[in-house]
């Protein structure tokens, strides 16, 4: 137990606000999962005490409230003022900026403004705290922490500029293993969005990508994990008519990242796995095959081909510069000998004609 302010704070009840700080809201169903979710006792038992701490902070006005109506019964529980500042003398937050944290304990300093969940779109923010507490084995963090920003040509009419692009999921995932850590970016799908609202969103994970690559940087995300409110139910994805505009938005928008990037749609399918095995399955329901070739790793490739070729070239150019430097020398000291030579002979017929004994030479060279 903590004491805060003249506050009691109970270590359930820390835990609660913690996770309020990084997640922005939750039900106390939600809570509940995440307090009891590894317990055997029973869901009734469980849920009169996560609600009993809930009443507790919000007597203590540690957390604020909002109706999760129409969506669902009960209310989504928030921090107020109050349990930000809490949270801000209690836990040790960092606030580095650095771009690996986030997924564990509280990091960054933000405002009630920023921490409030989108009570408009209250089934959205619903549906991703769900999908935490589904994969809990996993580690999270929040949009506040997933923004990625880039760069990319715009074309207006004839002429271009250099655009400022700006990617934020709902969410990322680490999952870890033995060699390596690998990222996933979280997509919550309510339904609502049409379909070229959906292809923008996969166009702008491939102005992202294009980005990276042409910058030779690593692509943060190994998969796009997307979510439905459909996925939730176990079935076939070829009779899920979401799951398929899914499918040929992430085709259309994505393009050639679809062969390397998961787009991954849970108890669904994984549209990499389709295209490797499942082709003529996709052909069926509609689904456009995107383009295999990545033209910036192609024009990559032609571009290190053609600074190859002239290093090459210059390397050449250098050794046959080199080569006729190294004739003209060998020339310039045979013209030396030669006039060596030349000399020494004019200096000895000179020195046979003085020489007065002998006269031979001199009748010689006459």
């Amino acid at each position: 137990m903590k004491i805060w302010n003249n506050v009691k704070v109970r270590d359930k009840q820390h835990t609660i606000l913690v996770f309020l700080y990084r997640f922005r809201g939750a039900t106390n169903e939600q809570l509940r999962r995440y307090l009891y979710g590894h317990c055997d006792s029973k869901r009734a038992t469980q849920l009169a005490n996560t609600s009993k701490f809930v009443s507790q902070l919000k007597k203590d006005k540690m957390i604020r409230f909002s109706s999760c109506l129409p969506y669902r019964q009960g209310e989504i529980n928030y921090l107020s003022p109050k349990g930000i500042q809490y949270i801000y003398d209690t836990c040790d937050i960092d606030v580095s900026g650095d771009p690996e944290k986030g997924f564990e304990e509280p990091f960054g300093e933000f405002e009630y403004d920023t921490l409030k969940p989108p009570l408009n779109y209250l089934e959205h923010h619903l549906m991703y705290v769900d999908l935490v507490l589904k994969e809990q084995k996993l580690k999270h963090r929040n949009s506040l922490y997933a923004v990625r920003k880039y760069t990319y040509e715009k074309n207006v009419g004839r002429e271009g500029y250099i655009g400022n692009g700006r990617l934020r999921p709902d969410g990322e995932m680490l999952v870890e293993t033995k060699d390596q850590k690998v990222l996933a970016a979280i997509e919550v799908d309510t339904g609502s969005e049409r379909y070229q609202h959906l292809v923008e969103k996969f166009r702008n994970y491939k102005r992202f990508f294009d980005y990276c690559t042409a910058n030779d940087l690593d692509i943060p995300y190994f998969a796009i994990y997307f979510q439905t409110k459909q996925s939730e139910q176990k079935r076939g994805w070829i009779n899920d008519k979401r799951a398929i505009t899914v499918l040929k938005a992430a085709s259309e928008g994505l393009s050639y990242y679809c062969w390397t990037i998961e787009v991954f749609i849970p108890n669904r399918c994984s549209m990499k796995r389709l295209l490797d095995k499942n082709l003529g399955d996709l052909e069926r329901v509609g689904v456009c095959i995107p383009p295999k070739e990545n033209p910036i790793l192609a024009e990559l490739e032609a571009a290190e081909k053609r600074k190859i070729a002239e290093e090459k070239a210059q390397l050449e150019a250098i050794r046959r510069h080199q080569e006729q430097e190294k004739q003209a020398e060998m020339e310039r000291q045979q013209r030396l000998l030669r006039q060596q030579q030349a000399l020494e002979r004019e200096k000895f017929q000179q020195e046979m004609i003085e020489q007065p004994n002998k006269g031979f030479f001199k009748k010689l060279f006459k």
